[in-house]
This record gives structure tokens, C-alpha cells and sequence, in this order.
């Protein structure tokens, strides 16, 4: 995989102190995956970065926080681009983080559609994870490949 990840986002905690499977996620990078043989253009990795430049801010522009499960709106450009109308906040059980100024946990962004983030509103983004993990495997949160629509059971 192709990783674009987040710089400096985890240098300063999140508004709400959070708290996942004991360890604490106040402090996180984003980032997204991409197969390895993926080519971007210019525009993409431009439409690319400026996504994970405004995700990363929300947290302080919003005093809020983000935490495994949650949900966010992609901005226009980047759904026209990508075709995808949200992004999950998943945590992978293998941890990924930095020790320094606290831990700074990586957070991977899944791209999902409208129906998906609706089934979740429904019932538990957790819920739908775990068959989308059964079905699907790592191949299939890659930002540069457009999946089938997963509504669970």
C-alpha cells in the first residue's frame, strides 16, 4: 500500500479528551491508503491533501473530536473525484502510533457512500464493520478503487 498521511495534527490534543480500548486517542494523524501500484495525478494528490488538510482541522475549528466509529462528510470536489460521500474513522487493532508529546495514534480513513453512512446512523458504524471485514479485506478501503455499495445482512 500508498499511505498519505497527516502531519501535525497530533501535535496538539483534541478538544474532548477520548478514550478507546484503553488507550488514549486525543492525540491522532489521519491518513489514507492507496494500492501500491496507484497513479495519482497532480489534481488527485492536490484534491488528496487538501481533503486531509480540512479533516484535520475540523476537531479545533469545531471543539470536538474524532473517534473510532465517527463519520464526516467529504467535501465536494473530493466526492466528485473519488465518488465517495463520507469517510470512517477506523482504528486497526494493530495499533500505529508515535510516542513523543503523548502517544499519536494513526487513524485510517475508510471511504464510504451515503447508504452505508445511513445503515450505520441506524444501527452502529461497529456493526457494519465487522461484516465488511468478513467480506472484504485491507484491498478494499483503498481510496483509489471504487467498491460495491456494503449494506450488511
Amino acid at each position: 500500500f500508498q499511505y498519505l498521511v497527516t502531519f501535525g495534527m497530533g501535535a496538539r490534543e483534541m478538544p474532548e479528551f477520548v478514550s478507546y480500548d484503553g488507550d488514549d486517542l486525543s492525540r491522532l494523524e489521519l491518513y489514507f491508503m492507496l494500492s501500491k501500484n496507484c497513479k495519482l495525478t497532480d489534481k488527485d494528490k492536490l484534491i488528496i491533501a487538501s481533503e486531509l488538510q480540512n479533516i484535520a482541522k475540523y476537531p479545533f475549528r469545531e471543539n470536538t473530536f474524532f473517534a473510532p466509529g465517527h463519520t464526516i462528510n467529504v467535501a465536494k470536489e473530493f466526492k466528485e473525484r473519488f465518488g465517495y460521500d463520507y469517510v470512517l474513522f477506523f482504528v486497526p487493532e494493530e495499533r500505529l502510533f508515535v510516542e513523543g508529546l503523548g502517544n499519536v495514534f494513526f487513524t485510517l480513513l475508510i471511504p464510504i457512500y451515503e447508504k452505508e453512512r445511513e445503515w450505520m446512523v441506524e444501527n452502529n458504524s461497529f456493526d457494519w464493520l465487522i461484516p465488511f471485514f468478513e467480506k472484504y479485506d485491507m484491498d478494499d478501503v483503498v481510496l483509489d478503487k471504487k467498491r460495491e455499495e456494503f449494506i450488511p445482512y
